[in-house]
């Protein structure tokens, strides 16, 4: 399996600014910030549906899977660890996404907080 650096991964978390001294930089997956690259709207759509199924009520090791018939990109999003960072709520997962072009499956380990009422990516 391999743990692929995705360029605009790296390049979201350069340009993100902390939103607070005490708090990371987050970013939400819905704004203009979101690391859709290779994925389409509708693929996006999906992986955040599911990632939020998980938030609210998944445990560790929790998975849940999507698939884009349209687009052929598929993927699976697993809690590892739940835990509180400067008082929010905070998940880090794994997105396994196997892109129809490609034959590698891609892994991210992504860490997401609950701030101001919404999921956003958690970057330190």
């Amino acid at each position: 399996m391999k743990y692929p650096t995705i360029g605009l991964l790296l390049a979201a978390s350069l340009i993100v600014q902390p939103l607070t001294s005490s708090h990371a930089a987050l970013i939400d997956p819905g704004g203009p910030n979101s690391l859709e690259g290779g994925l389409s709207g509708a693929d996006m759509k999906l992986l955040r549906s599911k990632s939020l199924e998980l938030f609210t009520t998944g445990k560790v090791n929790d998975t849940a899977s999507w698939h884009n018939k349209k687009s052929g990109n598929r993927g699976t999003v697993q809690i590892i660890s739940i835990y509180k960072y400067q008082g929010l709520d905070c998940r880090k997962v794994i997105h396994s996404i196997q892109f129809r072009r490609d034959k590698d499956l891609r892994t991210f380990i992504v860490p997401y907080c609950f701030h101001e009422g919404r999921w956003k990516y958690a970057f330190r």
